[in-house]
């Protein structure tokens, strides 16, 4: 019996040269090392996605649930002494009554721009545009922002008058019954870039005449002799 179990093959593995299986086993423990190293970075890398991701869930979840940013008609459910029912988005965030006059004014503003037609609205602004840059030129001390030609602007001249602030000047120009405003016009990046504090901007319209353009500029004089 033991000389039949000593006849059994034997499977025997042995390395040709010396230091072949430590060789084997140091790049076994490299190539596993990157794998555990990969993993980690994976899962860190899912983790965050799935902390933002919940994050993200919460910030909406809590939207749905706010009453809304305003407090008024059909925006609610229910209301008693102790707790309040919201309406159903969209109706939780739309309280009070719709802009029902505004929606039909602009309707009207359409109809009634589109009646005149367009281009005859472009020619009545570049003729004001024209005549304003013509007229403001004169004026000493003052310097006027952007193109100087009527194709590389809009009905709107911002400027600035030597000696005077631009909020001061819209004081006076109001004293004179001009309209304009003052300040940064949501562009600070580029009064920093221009190093001015502010600009003045008249703007024209439809609605504008030629003898208001000459309003503006008396109330300029007005303004640059009274800071002089």
């Amino acid at each position: 019996m033991a000389a039949a179990e000593d006849a059994k093959p034997r499977v025997v593995v042995r390395w040709k040269k010396k230091g072949h299986a430590a060789h084997h086993g140091g790049a076994w423990k490299v190539a596993y090392a990157d794998f555990v190293t990969a993993m980690m970075a994976l899962f860190i890398v899912l983790w965050l996605l799935t902390q933002a991701d919940m994050r993200l869930r919460q910030q909406i979840a809590q939207y749905f649930r706010s009453p809304g940013v305003l407090s008024g008609g059909s925006m609610i459910k229910t209301v008693t002494l102790y707790e309040t029912t919201y309406a159903d988005i969209p109706a939780r965030f739309e309280a009070g009554t719709p802009a029902i006059g505004e929606a039909i004014a602009f309707g009207e503003a359409v109809d009634f721009l589109s009646g005149l037609g367009m281009d005859k609205v472009y020619t009545h602004e570049q003729h004001l545009l024209s005549y304003a840059l013509e007229r403001l030129a004169k004026v000493e001390g003052l310097r006027i922002y952007g193109p100087q030609t009527l194709e590389m602007r809009g009905a709107a001249v911002s400027f600035t008058l030597d000696g005077v602030h631009p909020h001061d000047i819209a004081s006076i120009l109001d004293g004179e019954g001009v309209a304009v405003r003052a300040g940064h016009h949501c562009c600070q990046p580029l009064h920093a870039l221009l190093d001015i504090p502010a600009t003045t901007r008249a703007s024209f319209y439809l609605y504008n005449i030629p003898e208001e353009v000459d309003r503006l500029v008396a109330g300029l004089e007005k303004a640059r002799k009274l800071f002089a």
